[in-house]
């Protein structure tokens, strides 16, 4: 799998490669951050009913998942903008110039071929 990544990448310039590994990192951490906030929440409630009681600790650990949930919301929002910078400096500009460089194409063709 990074072996494709690196292939479908290569035809970009560094800095283009730079921001799409930095995104691919983004969005590998996210679900990864989504599955250990899942399993605590499935633990809290697990001791919580084991126990029939809520102590402290568990009080405090639910405020700290809670935080780490927070934590994630900001960090989807950074991938989102940053999502959304990558398309309009780096991918966008690359779409035009396709177009741009296949109509010089058959511009010079057509010239050259009376």
């Amino acid at each position: 799998m990074i072996e494709m990544f690196k292939y479908l990448t290569r035809t970009l310039e560094k800095k283009e490669q730079k921001a799409c590994r930095r995104f691919a990192l983004f969005c590998f951490i996210g679900p990864v951050m989504d599955v250990l906030c899942y399993s605590e929440i499935i633990y809290i409630i697990n001791t919580v009913v084991r126990s029939n009681e809520v102590t402290r600790e568990i009080i405090f650990f639910t405020l700290f998942m809670a935080g780490i949930s927070l934590l994630k919301l900001f960090f989807d929002l950074y991938r989102y903008i940053f999502y959304d910078f990558l398309i309009a400096h780096y991918l966008v500009p690359s779409a035009v110039d396709i177009p741009l460089l296949y109509s010089r194409q058959v511009h010079w063709s057509a010239q050259s071929h009376p």
